[in-house]
């Protein structure tokens, strides 16, 4: 199964200034920046689902690369509870 997006991503490198962490204008895509807790819950909520989804080992980073832009995209629309997050992804992968 291809689940490729045919998109190639490009890391991003984030410099933390005054309890946020911004990326420069043509990293970010206009998108907004997000506060330190932010982020920790961001994580948490991709460590949590890729835990739920047994996510190990090279063969599943283009699902972990679905998950962490899904968890990101539910970031911008304002969710930020990682538990939530993580329900919410999981209930879209049917699991």
């Amino acid at each position: 199964m291809n689940l490729s997006t045919g998109r190639c991503y490009q890391p991003v490198r984030a410099v933390p200034q005054r309890g946020t962490c911004t990326l420069n204008e043509h990293q970010r895509g206009g998108a907004r920046s997000f506060s330190l807790d932010q982020i920790e819950a961001l994580n948490r909520a991709f460590r949590q689902a890729c835990a739920r989804l047994e996510l190990t080992g090279r063969n599943a980073l283009p699902i972990a690369e679905l998950v962490a832009i899904r968890i990101v995209e539910l970031a911008r629309d304002g969710e930020f509870d990682a538990d939530k997050m993580t329900e919410t992804l999981l209930a879209e992968f049917e699991l």
